[in-house]
């Protein structure tokens, strides 16, 4: 239970968090990972995509502040390594089976006459 961490009267225990993001007519897919004042996205094309796109890996620091700036430079690259390595690990889980891409046959689809939508 989280309720006690919600209402403010205990700390969440300090793990990895992850985020997946795929269903999009872009075709790329996002991975994300945050970790203590650090997040890192890694953006690529889907397994379903005919062409293939450049890979981007963007690394973020946050500030005590709590904003986050983009990291650009060669410093924390043992951090960024390992959290490239953590998502590497996450994006493995996807199974090979997964749901239609969001639209897919829209073009194609054509509604049954008697057909209607009620709110």
């Amino acid at each position: 239970s989280v309720l006690a961490q919600m209402r403010g009267f205990s700390l969440a225990k300090e793990r990895k968090w992850y985020s997946y993001l795929d269903q999009n007519p872009s075709g790329r897919e996002k991975f994300a990972i945050n970790y203590r004042n650090e997040k890192l996205i890694l953006t690529r094309s889907t397994s379903d995509q005919q062409t293939m796109s450049n890979t981007s890996i963007q690394y973020f620091k946050m500030d005590s502040n709590h904003f986050e700036s983009l990291v650009n430079d060669h410093s924390y690259q043992e951090d960024k390594r390992n959290l490239y390595a953590d998502v590497q690990k996450f994006s493995e889980l996807k199974v090979s089976s997964q749901i239609p891409r969001y639209h897919q046959g829209k073009a194609d689809f054509i509604a049954p006459i008697d057909w209607r939508i009620d709110e």
